[in-house]
């Protein structure tokens, strides 16, 4: 474990549901669900306790990791923006930015002059010119192997922005080195209360609707499934997942999160590049339904 690991004294629960966030907490640093991480969600799978993914990714980009994980029911994607069934789209909530303010931002990050992304439920929407699509072929070329459908991408300038918008806006991505562009972004952001933006790493923005967000959907999920919040366990690494933390049950933070998120977790594993998730659901949750973890 890592030096900053904060665990508990004993087993934890009985939890009832786990939610996972995807990069930077299953996902180790190659982007993949480890061997032991897989391990970890077989048992959990055994021992009749329900589990899935909570990611900004789109569930395009998300489809790889549930069959990975053999995950049948909902997931949680775009910020928390839509709860979908992967396997059959599904959709059983989403939170679209309205039709007219969705074409009034596409339109005025494009003429911003920044890398984006318009994310819908079907597609993703980037810049003639962005350096972001070989991220998108590499998910693209791994989910073509398992004969899964691939992230549709398209050329934002091939199709009229209110095209896109009828397909309704989730989610905004922008990435920029140019500050005062990424200044007039939050601006624009805020002189609009519909919608909420989060920065990261000083060069990405992610916009999504006021009431999109992981916790509010963690929090209908389990209204949907029954589930008090007391009997949940929450992973997370980043700022989006602080607010799910903070409202469950059990929540953990992992070693390498913002020292934020883990003041926000009731516990702290260690990296996900050390299988932070697998070795707190053998040791903490799995030992509660009558597993020895040895």
């Amino acid at each position: 474990m890592s030096g900053g690991a904060n665990l508990p004294e004993g087993v934890i629960g009985p939890v009832r549901m786990v939610f996972l966030d995807l990069d930077g907490t299953a996902l180790n640093d190659q982007e993949q669900l480890s061997t032991q991480t897989l391990k970890a969600l077989d048992l959990l799978r055994t021992h009749g306790i329900p589990y899935t993914f909570t990611s900004a990714r789109p569930a395009s980009m998300m489809s790889l990791y549930c069959q990975q994980a053999k995950i049948a029911g909902p997931i949680i994607t775009l910020e928390g923006a839509e709860i979908r069934i992967w396997k059959t789209d599904s959709v059983l909530w989403s939170t679209p930015i309205e039709k007219r303010l969705a074409v009034e931002l596409m339109e005025f990050c494009h003429l911003l002059n920044v890398d984006y992304t318009f994310y819908t439920s079907e597609a993703a929407y980037f810049r003639q010119d962005t350096t972001r699509l070989p991220r998108f072929r590499s998910y693209n070329e791994q989910a073509d192997k398992l004969a899964l459908l691939p992230v549709s991408c398209h050329c934002y300038q091939a199709y009229p922005p209110r095209f896109i918008a009828s397909r309704q806006l989730l989610k905004v991505c922008v990435v920029s080195q140019d500050a005062e562009a990424l200044e007039k972004l939050m601006a624009f952001v805020q002189r609009h209360p519909a919608l909420q933006a989060e920065l990261s790493e000083a060069s990405t923005v992610s916009i999504v609707s006021r009431m999109a967000s992981k916790a509010a959907a963690v929090r209908l999920f389990c209204e949907m499934q029954n589930i008090p919040l007391q009997d949940i366990c929450c992973f997370g690494d980043y700022r989006n997942d602080i607010g799910m933390l903070q409202q469950a049950g059990y929540s953990v933070a992992m070693g390498n999160a913002p020292e934020a998120v883990k003041a926000a977790a009731r516990y702290v594993t260690c990296s996900n590049k050390d299988d932070g998730v697998a070795s707190f659901i053998q040791q903490y949750i799995i030992s509660a339904t009558g597993y020895s973890h040895r």
